[in-house]
């Protein structure tokens, strides 16, 4: 049996909601209240198939600690979930920033998104086109989510899965090739 192992990194600004989604995502919960990731937080979700089994490894940081070892922590992903939260103009500038680094650190593309996250919450100040622009600048992906109701959360890592999968098999055809 196949069992491969894709490294899914995750990031933006402090308090844009990357364990949150997690969060629902892994677990279907929610917490309301703020409570930052301290260190690096990794978690996996197993998902099987005929076939092989496949497991996405989830790294979730605070920006302290991405900050100070980016090259170590986006090393080796096969995706990236770059979120930004919908009321906080200024998210989605870090978001962007952290796309740039990540794809010029690790020197090639991984399936990777934009998230737009907190879209049910009230006083939206950042324009879902704008953020589509931004992506389709940045060559990425780009989806909105809210971690408190669950929408979108389910699709997004149903397509970063897609995304890994999709990346692997173009990098085992480049080999048969060469």
């Amino acid at each position: 049996m196949l069992s491969r192992t894709f490294k899914v990194v995750m990031l933006g600004d402090s308090a844009v909601g990357k364990t949150s989604i997690l969060s629902r995502f892994l677990r279907d919960e929610f917490r309301s209240e703020y409570v930052p990731t301290v260190e690096i937080s990794i978690s996996e979700r197993e998902f099987a198939f005929s076939k092989g089994l496949f497991k996405l490894s989830f790294w979730d940081a605070n920006r302290d600690v991405v900050a100070g070892a980016f090259r170590d922590y986006c090393g080796n992903a096969k995706a990236l979930l770059v979120v930004f939260d919908v009321c906080r103009p200024s998210s989605l500038a870090f978001a962007e920033e952290q796309c740039r680094k990540a794809m010029e650190t690790l020197g090639y593309r991984p399936a990777a998104w934009l998230v737009g996250n907190k879209k049910d919450q009230g006083g939206r100040k950042v324009d879902a086109a704008e953020a589509e622009g931004k992506a389709k600048l940045l060559g990425v992906n780009y989806i909105e989510t809210s971690a408190k109701t669950g929408e979108n959360v389910e699709e997004l890592f149903k397509a970063v899965l897609r995304g890994v999968v999709k990346l692997r098999l173009g990098e085992v055809e480049r080999a048969l090739e060469g």
